[in-house]
């Protein structure tokens, strides 16, 4: 059975946001707490208009708080209509080949969607709950990257270790964050 190994969930207070498209990439570093195999993630986001696109969650390695270096691993494409256009929704995104983490190395996942930055918001907690990273933003494609300063975006990282994840296998919904955001 997976095993949430790292969460910035606990106490998550969603009280920021930021866009996502295909040149304005967003990323949360964290810090492996032990060896184990990245099986799947949870991400928060509210869906802004009916638009057809897929977000992806790409693995790079980290130094800083900060991706560096090419893509270690990549997650399913996740259509846009897994998400809630009314309230943030947290949906499961499964990696089909597992990535070996190794314990007290930093990584960060990145966040790219295949539409225009104006139709998806990332849920942020500006009460920096995860002490082992941060959420950083890129507007160039990745070339460089600048950290939201005590900010992170929810996510929960699942240990694949004993568990079957299925390439093919649905998308669940895991939860509504229903929390009325102001901007």
């Amino acid at each position: 059975m997976p095993t949430i190994r790292e969460s910035d969930a606990s106490g998550y207070v969603q009280n920021d946001w930021a866009y996502c498209g295909q040149t304005e990439w967003r990323a949360q570093t964290f810090t492996a707490s032990g060896n184990y195999s990245l099986g799947s993630v949870d991400v928060s986001i509210l869906l802004l208009s009916g638009v057809s696109g897929n977000v992806t969650v790409y693995l790079y390695a980290a130094s800083g708080n900060l991706p560096t270096g090419g893509v270690l691993a990549t997650s399913n494409s996740v259509p846009y209509s897994s998400w809630n256009t009314s309230n943030y929704s947290v949906v499961n995104i499964t990696f089909p080949t597992p990535y070996s983490l190794v314990s007290g190395t930093q990584y960060a996942l990145v966040y790219r969607a295949d539409q225009a930055y104006t139709n998806l918001r990332i849920s942020l907690d500006s009460s920096n709950p995860y002490a082992n990273g941060q959420a950083s933003y890129s507007s160039n494609s990745g070339s460089s990257w600048t950290a939201y300063t005590g900010e992170d975006f929810y996510f929960q990282i699942y240990d694949n270790s004993g568990a079957t994840f299925l390439a093919t296998a649905p998308l669940i919904v895991k939860q509504a964050v229903n929390r009325a955001a102001t901007y």
